[in-house]
Parts: structure tokens; sequence; C-alpha cells
């Protein structure tokens, strides 16, 4: 658990960054919905926290995809390495303990998407 508990809470990351580029590019080239485009854009959102922070999708380019994809790992490896140090206290240390306090941890991330997501649909709205 020491060794592999910060590096495991990128697992759960790169999965949804996966299915999230599954789904965006099983549409053929030029037809995908909005409905597609905006359940891979959650993916992502929901895989790298801190997409919006770095302006995308409003300003585009690699550095800044790179920039998110950065910013996020060290996110969740901080995140991971909280959880294994949490879990860690436990008189029996185990991988469902660490689970347990990553849980609640990936659960306040994504709410804080949600809870950006949402100010930026008011702000640009109004």
């Amino acid at each position: 658990m020491r060794v592999f508990g910060a590096p495991l809470a990128l697992a759960p990351a790169a999965c949804l960054a996966l299915i999230g580029l599954l789904v965006w590019s099983a549409a053929p080239a030029g037809h995908a919905g909005a409905t597609q485009d905006a359940a891979a854009y959650l993916l992502a959102l929901f895989a790298l926290p801190t997409l919006l922070l770095t302006g995308l999708p409003f300003y585009g380019g690699s550095g800044r995809v790179l920039l998110a994809v950065v910013t996020s790992a060290i996110a969740w490896l901080a995140l991971g390495g909280w959880a294994t140090r949490r879990a860690r206290r436990a008189a029996a240390p185990s991988w469902r303990g660490y689970a347990a306090e990553l849980a609640p941890m990936v659960a306040g991330v994504w709410a804080g998407v949600i809870v950006g997501l949402l100010a930026m649909v008011l702000i640009l709205s109004s």
C-alpha cells in the first residue's frame, strides 16, 4: 500500500479518460451528436478536474491540454498519497480501508467539477 497507494489513485481517472475518448471517437467523423460530445466532455472533466481551470474548451492548444493532464495527475497523486496515509493509520491497513478513504475525496473533487461547470453555465448564459 505504501508504494502503490498514490499511483493507484490515477487508475479511475485514466479509465474515465479512456472511456471518454472512446465515446468521443465512436461517432463517424463530423457526425457526433451533442449528447455524445457532452458525455465525452463530462467524462474528461471527471478524469481531469483542472481542465476548466486551464481554459479548455474555450482556449485550445496542446500546451493547455498537457497542463491539464499534468496538474490533474499531480492532484490525483496527492489525493492518493493522502488516502494512503490515512488508511495506514488503522491497526490492520487494507485496500478496503484505502478505498474507503479515497472515495469521499474523489466525490468531493467530482462535486467541485459539477459546481464549476454549473457556475460556468450560469456565467455564460447571463
